[in-house]
């Protein structure tokens, strides 16, 4: 990559203003980046709304952190109904359709979208009620 960038400004009229000796190149993955973005903006914009199209399904909230996004039943065992009846599926579904239009990069596939079903009891019994303590 290097050598071919040191190529390309040779070869242009604004070549002096590069040094291309001594130069250090770093590389990343911007496809988390971006992954993460686009859930955080689905969450914030149209999180709520999904959970409203699954009234009867006992849900309490919906959160996230970087690209996973946890959907909180209210008790353990609406965990186990959802997922026997359909319920969890459909919801998966739901976010993933929400998030592909802040998915400007086209990173999200079904097979590397992350979604996981937790309920408030949980979150009461084993981090004190405390989202902060949950995240943590």
């Amino acid at each position: 990559i290097l050598n071919r960038f040191s190529r390309i400004v040779s070869a242009s009229s604004e070549s002096a203003q590069f040094n291309t000796e001594n130069v250090h190149l770093i590389i990343d993955d911007f496809s988390r980046e971006a992954m993460g973005q686009a859930a955080e903006q689905f969450l914030r914009n149209d999180g709520q709304a999904v959970l409203a199209k699954f009234p009867g399904a006992h849900l309490w909230d919906i959160s996230g952190h970087s690209t996973l996004i946890v959907v909180f039943y209210l008790k353990e065992d609406d965990i186990a109904r959802g997922q026997k009846d359909g319920t969890s599926d459909a919801i998966r579904q739901e976010c993933f359709d929400g998030v592909k239009p802040y998915d400007e990069f086209d990173y999200f596939t079904p097979d590397n979208f992350s979604i996981k079903f937790d309920s408030k009891q949980n979150v009461d019994e084993n981090y004190e009620g405390s989202m902060f303590y949950y995240w943590r």
